[in-house]
């Protein structure tokens, strides 16, 4: 049987996601609990600088995560716009 991971949201993804129109926050909501079952779908890219760290696409949004292995965890950093989403970093 294959690992199921645990999602967990920072508060920053949180507030990223309720600022998203109703329909495509729906979209990503299902993008991010896709992540629970497979962490590392193909389509995700490893973030430079970082051990752990992803960066998932869709449209132009992006979900920016990290895969803790150990815990079985995928801690969701940030949600938000391509042109936003990584000036929290």
């Amino acid at each position: 049987m294959p690992k199921r991971y645990t999602i967990r949201l920072m508060r920053e993804a949180e507030k990223g996601l309720r600022r998203i129109h109703r329909d495509e926050r729906k979209r990503l909501e299902a993008e991010i609990l896709a992540l629970a079952e497979n962490p590392r779908p193909r389509q995700s890219i490893s973030l430079q600088g970082t051990r752990n760290g992803y960066r998932l696409r869709w449209r132009e949004w992006r979900i920016v995560y990290r895969i803790y292995e150990d815990e079985a965890l995928v801690l969701v950093v940030l949600v938000g716009h391509r042109k936003d989403v990584y000036r929290g970093l």
